[in-house]
């Protein structure tokens, strides 16, 4: 007897409904599997980083700690292509002294694995950052550590050669983490960016122009309160060479006029001789010795420190469209077309990161590195334009620098760190003052001058 149309439908039916119930079964398993992985191991997690804690490790991770809503959403199960990499790490983090459990489970990326990453493209661009300029699309790359882990080898993710990091930055985590500091950005035109960068992934905006306005007219800082009720406040800080010459204030002033609870510095864009570039260099790590051990004194446990490396200008830059995953490539491009003493840049980041050192060994300097140097070179298709081959149009790598920023704070905050802060009293008026639309600096707050 033949069959009929309407009996044809009913098998196929039957079939897809088979179908999709064998494969929902199957990848609540692999979740099921997945999460209780992560609710079961309590490695110790250690990052690179220098301080007093331990041998060049941290100790506890904040990541137990934070207290979020948990929701529907908590495992993010992002469409991936075979080469893509992101984060397999629940989006809430628990407080571990109720649960008992370590939500963390692999360790999280060291400096070397973030340091030798590259640019990968972004599945979903939807769901990417935007660049910090107002005009600029969302980016559709994000920096990946070496030996991130990759959904696809999710089976091998205790493997001691892989490590976690997040894939975009997580806001709520940073504000969480650093609520009621105070956060000052002191360096060039290039720290700047970081701090634009800060600025707007923390829900705010402030142009370039605010900069020129604040620091060559008034000498004065840009300041900006992010986070709403957590309260943090961004302060950047112009200093050209790390001395208080020309419109640059002094450090030594900075911090007697703002005690920040950690401070972000730079120093490279504008080129000095090796000689004024070390003594200009020893002379900011001692004030950030002082002001670390001030911060004992008024009963902070600890007061990070990062230094960023500077990544160069790019030559003939308009010339690229993407980013060039090869670091060696682009530091041969750099010291075969020199301009602007950009192929010096290398050298001075290494100087300054032996004085980092020097400095920890001898003196108890407490800090960690933001490899901007790493991720900027390989972007050189965002600089402004071929006259403005050093500054970019988009903070794609500045974007990247704030995300490792994020990570290396979460490795290493601890609960009495952040409720330390959260009590500090401040001693000066933290007040914003940049326009709601972070177009100008808000003139009002200096008595309608």
């Amino acid at each position: 007897m033949p069959i009929s149309f309407r009996q044809i439908l009913i098998i196929a039916f039957v079939g897809v409904f088979i179908y999709l119930l064998s494969y929902f079964e199957y990848e609540s398993i692999k979740l099921s599997a997945f999460q209780t992985e992560t609710n079961t191991r309590d490695d110790v997690i250690i990052v690179d980083h220098h301080s007093k804690n331990g041998e060049d490790g941290y100790g506890t991770l904040p990541y137990e700690m934070m207290k979020r809503e948990t929701n529907d959403d908590d495992m993010r199960k992002r469409e991936m292509n075979d080469d893509d990499v992101g984060m397999i790490l629940p989006q809430s983090y628990t407080d571990n002294s109720t649960t008992g459990s370590t939500v963390m489970t692999n360790k999280l990326c060291q400096r070397g694995d973030i340091r030798q990453g590259k640019w990968m493209n972004r599945w979903n661009v939807t769901g990417a950052i935007g660049g910090g300029s107002e005009l600029a699309q969302p980016d559709t790359y994000r920096w990946v550590p070496q030996n991130a882990v990759t959904r696809n080898t999710m089976t091998n993710a205790n493997n001691e050669s892989t490590c976690q990091y997040q894939e975009d930055f997580n806001s709520t985590l940073f504000c969480d983490l650093m609520e009621n500091a105070v956060i000052m950005f002191i360096g060039d035109s290039i720290l700047w960016e970081q701090y634009q960068s800060m600025v707007h992934l923390t829900g705010k905006r402030v142009s370039t122009r605010v900069k020129i306005r604040a620091t060559f007219k008034r000498g004065l800082p840009v300041l900006i309160n992010v986070c709403q009720d957590k309260n943090v406040t961004l302060m950047y800080r112009w200093s050209k060479q790390l001395v208080g010459e020309g419109t640059s204030v002094s450090i030594d002033q900075m911090l007697r006029e703002y005690f920040p609870v950690m401070i972000v510095l730079n120093s490279c864009a504008h080129y000095q001789q090796e000689n004024s570039y070390v003594e200009n260099v020893r002379y900011a790590l001692d004030l950030i010795v002082a002001w670390q051990q001030l911060c004992t004194q008024r009963n902070l446990t600890s007061c990070p420190f990062f230094w960023k490396t500077t990544a160069p200008g790019i030559p003939d830059c308009t010339k690229f469209t993407k980013p060039v995953n090869s670091l060696e490539e682009m530091e041969a491009y750099v010291e075969t077309h020199p301009m602007f003493h950009w192929e010096k840049f290398r050298g001075q980041n290494n100087i300054a990161e032996n004085l980092l050192k020097e400095a920890h060994e001898e003196k108890g300097l407490e800090y960690s590195i933001i490899d901007g140097y790493e991720m900027g070179i390989q972007r050189p298709e965002f600089h402004m334009s071929d006259k403005d081959c050093l500054h970019s149009f988009h903070l794609a790598a500045a974007d990247a620098e704030n995300i490792a920023l994020l990570h290396y704070l979460a490795s290493s905050r601890t609960e009495e760190d952040m409720v330390r802060v959260r009590e500090h009293k401040y001693d000066f008026p933290r007040v914003t003052n940049v326009k709601t639309d972070g177009t100008d600096i808000d003139w009002t707050v200096y008595n309608g001058s």
